[in-house]
């Protein structure tokens, strides 16, 4: 009786380290996660490909795709007022356009 009790203590024991560890790891993992958003903010060209991944299809009927000359030169206020299509600047500066995939290649 003696010993199942002492067993049952053992059991409770490592139970409790492995969620002391568990614990440890995930504020270990959160910590990181943070200080890695606060080093490391996310730039300007993965901002525009979330954007334009947040899209719902046939939203934006014009897709401008180019370098930093597509996204200084093409405003989609004026495509909108002047066409009357709406558009997404899918450009940004340091943009090499030869490295872009296809927008039906992205769309599958």
């Amino acid at each position: 009786m003696i010993e199942e009790r002492h067993l049952g203590k053992r059991k409770r024991v490592k139970l409790k380290r492995f969620v002391k560890g568990l614990f440890f790891c995930l504020l270990f993992l959160a910590g990181w996660k943070a200080v890695v958003l606060l080093l490391y903010p996310s730039n300007e060209i993965v901002r525009t490909w979330h954007g334009f991944y947040a899209l719902e299809k046939g939203e934006a009927q014009v897709l401008v795709v180019g370098s930093s000359h597509a996204y200084a030169t093409f405003d989609p206020s004026v495509i909108a007022r002047t066409t009357g299509m709406s558009s997404y600047i899918l450009a940004s500066n340091s943009r090499c356009v030869q490295r872009l995939p296809s927008p039906e290649r992205i769309r599958r």
